[in-house]
């Protein structure tokens, strides 16, 4: 399914989406070793503060295309890494709203260009004591004006969906993190790393594709 075309591609995900998800089963293969455990991702009794995030489709040439930032190597968290557009809630927004805000803000592009699909799973982050709630939403034409926010995105990354779905480039290493050896998966594409909570997210998307 994941070679079709993208309005089929679309279609089937629409429908998808209705019936269930596969949650801490996906998220499970690509989470760093220290966070192996369905209590360490589940948001389930924690007092977490709330963000969202947009996992964006669009047609790439002859292929689905996703849409990924690098974030600046200044920031304070998380520098360096590959993300989805999101942020934290605001409290007058609901959590589509914040994705779509922050997709705006981080990227340029407007909500009324997107089309809502549904909602991904949401997982705890425990280093920032954030629940992530990810959507899933589509643009029907290849986006070609997006502006990266001079202060957080450092490129916007435009991939074919087909190519994160390849066993070639899910690799692991053991890494020291917070003084602490783990093994860590991750989707080695092109010259990026694309690990933690966003491979965690994508992991969920591409395991829609094998699930009917």
């Amino acid at each position: 399914m994941i070679s079709k075309p993208f309005p089929d591609q679309i279609s089937f995900l629409r429908n998808r989406l209705q019936r269930g998800l596969p949650g801490l089963e996906a998220h499970l293969n690509m989470a760093p070793a220290a966070r192996a455990a369905p209590d360490s991702i589940s948001i389930k009794g924690k007092p977490c503060r709330q963000a969202a995030v947009l996992a964006l489709l669009f047609p790439l040439e002859n292929a689905t295309g996703i849409l990924l930032t690098k974030r600046k190597e200044t920031l304070s968290k998380h520098a360096g890494q590959i993300s989805f557009p999101g942020g934290k809630q605001e409290a007058d927004e609901s959590l589509p709203e914040t994705a779509l805000r922050e997709t705006e803000e981080e990227i340029g592009l407007p909500p009324h260009d997107i089309d809502m699909l549904g909602a991904l799973s949401p997982l705890y982050i425990d280093v920032s004591n954030f629940c992530v709630f990810p959507f899933l939403g589509a643009l029907h034409q290849m986006p070609t004006a997006l502006v990266p926010q001079d202060t957080e995105v450092e490129r916007i990354l435009k991939v074919p969906l087909h190519n994160l779905a390849d066993p070639a480039i899910q690799k692991e290493e053991i890494w020291t993190l917070r003084g602490q050896q783990m093994t860590i998966p991750y989707y080695a594409y092109e010259q990026e790393t694309i690990w933690g909570a966003t491979a965690m997210m994508l992991a969920e998307l591409l395991h829609l594709f094998t699930i009917r």
